[in-house]
């Protein structure tokens, strides 16, 4: 069976629990590995032109679809599958490739307040030592210089293209043109308030059993590194490559704790916030007419 569902993003918006809850249903087969990212094409030509040969050879990504059906093969009786990569939102070739996989794909967005999400997304990336810039206002003014310049990073530089990941409008539209009903929407503000509604209709949209209740643990909290230059892909990748792909979900657990602590971000000044906000409202107006909700009142940007 061909996994038959995707849940595509947006970063830092609960993919890793949604990913979690999911796996548990009896219904549904999910490979423990997360962010297999076989689909965004052009993210996988931007990172390995920009990594060198040395990570290119202990790349962890898919060379083929054998390959990528390897993390599916103990699918047993579960009625679908399914991988959670949230960087396919920002490819602009995802849609058409897992559509050419399977034509009859369904597609699971996560939208999250862009601030918020932004916010978040810069803490994780700084985890990861992708970002560099630990003030969060320089880091996002900094995407320009980025884009014009030979910045070095060790991974894509699209990555720190904050801007990018907040175009929900042109993100949902893909999807929709391609998937048209199979694409199902989530507000990350449901997910985290009325949890047992959302899921619910999310396992209607799957087509599996809706009473399932997962047991609940929140994951992929914000974390900073015990060890910073242990982050360092140049150490990192050569060691994951060469661990057997069934220890890999294992082992990066125990790294995780042992390398990692939870650490609660600093809120942002109310003026930088009132000032993004100013900034992105042109967005949120234009996704508005996909919630039910109304997205100025529910994020307060009819207080900015």
């Amino acid at each position: 069976m061909k996994p038959n569902f995707f849940i595509v993003g947006a970063p830092k918006s609960g993919t890793t629990s949604l990913h979690n809850y999911l796996s548990q249903h009896p219904e549904i087969y999910m490979p423990k590995y997360k962010e297999i990212n076989f689909f965004a094409k052009d993210h996988i030509k931007e990172e390995l032109e920009n990594s060198g040969n040395f990570l290119n050879k202990f790349s962890l990504i898919p060379k083929d679809v054998n390959e990528y059906l390897n993390y599916f093969k103990k699918i047993n009786n579960e009625k679908i599958a399914g991988e959670c990569t949230p960087w396919y939102m920002t490819s602009d070739v995802d849609a058409k490739e897992i559509y050419n996989f399977n034509p009859n794909s369904k597609i699971i967005l996560i939208i999250r307040e862009p601030v918020e999400m932004l916010y978040s997304l810069h803490s994780q990336l700084l985890f990861v030592d992708i970002e560099k810039e630990e003030d969060f206002q320089k880091a996002l003014k900094l995407e320009e210089f980025r884009k014009n310049t030979e910045y070095k990073t060790y991974y894509r530089k699209s990555y720190l293209y904050y801007s990018y990941y907040i175009t929900y409008k042109k993100h949902i539209e893909k999807y929709h043109k391609i998937f048209s009903k199979n694409l199902h929407i989530i507000l990350f503000d449901n997910l985290k308030n009325n949890f047992n509604v959302t899921f619910k209709k999310l396992l209607s949209f799957l087509d599996v059993d809706p009473s399932f209740k997962p047991s609940f643990e929140i994951l992929n909290q914000n974390k900073i590194a015990k060890i910073k230059f242990l982050q360092n892909p140049y150490i990192k990748t050569p060691i994951t490559k060469i661990i057997p792909k069934l220890l890999r979900p294992f082992l990066s657990s125990i790294y995780k704790k042992l390398n990692s602590k939870d650490m609660l971000r600093e809120p942002l000044p109310s003026a930088v916030v009132r000032n993004l906000k100013k900034q992105f409202l042109p967005e949120v107006e234009s996704i508005n007419k996909y919630f039910d909700e109304d997205l100025i009142s529910l994020w307060n940007y009819d207080k900015t």
